[in-house]
């Protein structure tokens, strides 16, 4: 299957296996989002506005909402980690939505239905081939146009745009990196 042109959907992806005991976000998680992920998500303009350098920026999600937009004519309200809110419900006012730990129909988190984790089954499921070109489809300009889907509507970004899981446009994440 080429490369251009895989077909997804949320209920094909690939199971990403959690560690076999509790995971510690210092020692575990940290690591991974510094050294892969950090690279894109720490600055005030990342993508979805999606910042992974910080536990709170992680619980605080991503938004639709751009941050730079010069067609916007009018003051929009800054979304400034840790200056503009404080705490998930602030952040959710704002209309950030998460992207780990959602609540089931049950009321109890139900950790594979994250949304990080289902961006990062995704990218597993569409690995770039090693010491290839990516393909066209795969934008890297700073203009691109960026989709940010909430969990609700992971399945059509996942059928729509099968090559944009994440790590987006790198080599993927290692089985152990995954497993954190």
């Amino acid at each position: 299957e080429s490369q251009e042109s895989p077909s997804s959907s949320a209920a094909s992806l690939p199971l990403i296996e959690g560690l076999d005991r509790p995971v510690d976000f210092a020692a575990d998680v940290v690591p991974v989002l510094e050294n892969r992920c950090v690279v894109c998500h720490a600055c005030n303009d990342a993508p979805c506005q999606l910042l992974l350098s910080s536990h709170e920026g992680v619980m605080r999600g991503a938004t639709k909402e751009k941050v730079y937009d010069s067609a916007r004519v009018v003051a929009k309200d800054p979304t400034r980690l840790f200056v503009d809110a404080r705490g998930v419900d602030a952040w959710r006012a704002k209309q950030f939505f998460p992207v780990v730990d959602p609540v089931s129909a049950a009321g109890s988190p139900k950790a594979s239905d994250a949304l990080l984790l289902r961006m990062l089954a995704l990218g597993k499921a569409h690995p770039f081939a090693e010491r290839a070109r990516l393909p066209d489809s795969v934008g890297l300009d700073i203009d691109r146009k960026l989709s940010c889907a909430q969990g609700d509507e992971f399945e059509v970004y996942a059928r729509e745009q099968p090559l944009g899981g994440m790590p987006y446009g790198t080599a993927p994440l290692r089985s152990d990196e995954l497993a954190t």
